[in-house]
């Protein structure tokens, strides 16, 4: 990685594009891991981005923006559907998008994939003027600043709900700052 922005990108203007990324270990992007900037639909479930030893930090996990679409990150029922995302310099989930209508659900973020070491991001999730968008079931922990922000007078009609902030999954506090 080191010098290279993402690992997989779908720019704004690709309206048809629909991604899966599955089953991957992600580090060391300058920009984002996945960036899904264009497109609906896509699908980011059963990866490790960041906290892959060796490996440089990205400047953030998962970043959808632009016209992007319905992007599901993780899923429900499934345990090989859930990310885990660690080690960020921006934010795990950066959320940018005017059209909104994402999914982030059942993610371990901040934490080593036992669940209760500390990997921090500098934003666990951080939506900005981005509507209608679901986080739910999600661990989130460890973070330089908030576990989960939102931001932007188009930051509206979200639901945020059954969440663990600032506990891992031993129930031991990993607070954000």
């Amino acid at each position: 990685s080191g010098s290279v922005p993402w690992a997989f990108h779908v720019p704004n203007g690709a309206n048809n594009a629909h991604l899966t990324v599955k089953g991957m270990m992600l580090a060391g992007y300058t920009d984002a891991a996945i960036k899904l900037e264009g497109g609906h639909d896509h699908h980011v479930l059963g990866n490790q981005i960041g906290a892959i030893a060796f490996t440089s930090d990205s400047d953030k996990g998962v970043y959808v923006g632009g016209s992007a679409s319905g992007t599901y990150i993780g899923g429900f029922d499934d345990p090989s559907a859930v990310n885990l995302i660690a080690g960020t310099q921006t934010a795990g989930v950066y959320l940018e998008n005017a059209s909104g209508g994402s999914v982030v659900a059942n993610n371990v973020i901040g934490f080593l994939p036992d669940g209760a070491g500390a990997v921090g991001n500098a934003l666990g999730i951080y939506l900005f003027n981005s509507p209608s968008n679901l986080i739910s079931y999600n661990y989130v922990g460890n973070s330089a600043s908030a576990g989960i922000q939102l931001s932007g007078t188009g930051s509206r009609l979200n639901t945020l709900q059954y969440n663990v902030i600032g506990v891992n999954a031993a129930g031991v506090p990993a607070g954000n700052t």
